[in-house]
């Protein structure tokens, strides 16, 4: 692993997208301070964002986000490198994103634009950006020989979790009222009206029907 004493590169650099920007490429730690795992996520970091300049700057600051979050994680579990993450740690930290309300150590309750609605945890769009995120690091933290890969850990998925978004009472409209309603509409749509009304159709399954099949 890389010590306090190598000279390390100058993290400060000019984003492709804002060149007048100067963005810090890595976490916002002091590297004499930081686990191997730290160090490793902050190595990709470099590589993947600035070396490769392969995303936008929105993108890079999500993953530094993304990162920083699960490096909170390993502290509280004692994670100091690659090989130290287990399977069923990880299963918790993902089962917590899910679910924010969960008892997990080092994280919080999910907040901002990312929660669900309900705050029970984070979007599944988010999740597996995030998961992904973490993934390429041990990836990379492999590759370059600091831990052996726990392919284990490539195949875990966040799991599902039933929001508890409660629908509004649906109401069936009366024939007198489908009948006010189709007074207003083209010959067509009077029969999908109907069909909808009489049989109980979705949408798609009206439309979908000829006129000729009736």
């Amino acid at each position: 692993a890389e010590t306090c004493s190598i000279e390390l590169r100058d993290t400060a650099y000019h984003h492709r997208d804002n060149p007048v920007l100067e963005v810090e490429a890595g976490l916002d730690s002091d590297r004499c301070d930081q686990s191997l795992i730290e160090q490793v996520a902050d190595d990709w970091l470099n590589y993947y964002f600035v070396d490769l300049n392969s995303a936008e700057y929105s993108r890079h600051m999500n993953a530094k986000e993304n990162l920083t979050q699960f490096l909170g994680y390993c502290r509280a579990m004692n994670w100091l490198s690659g090989s130290d993450v287990t399977r069923k740690g990880m299963m918790r930290y993902l089962a917590w994103l899910s679910n924010t309300n969960l008892a997990v150590p080092g994280m919080k309750k999910a907040e901002g634009k990312r929660a669900f609605k309900n705050g029970k945890g984070y979007a599944p769009k988010v999740i597996r950006m995030k998961t992904n995120d973490i993934k390429q690091m041990l990836i990379f933290g492999a590759e370059e020989g600091h831990w052996e890969l726990n392919a284990g850990l490539m195949k875990l998925r966040a799991p599902k979790v039933k929001r508890d978004i409660q629908s509004e009472s649906k109401y069936a409209i009366t024939l007198k009222e489908t009948a006010l309603i189709a007074e207003h509409l083209h010959p067509i749509h009077q029969v999908t009206l109907w069909l909808m009304r009489v049989l109980g159709l979705r949408v798609s399954e009206s439309f979908g029907i000829v006129l000729k099949d009736i």
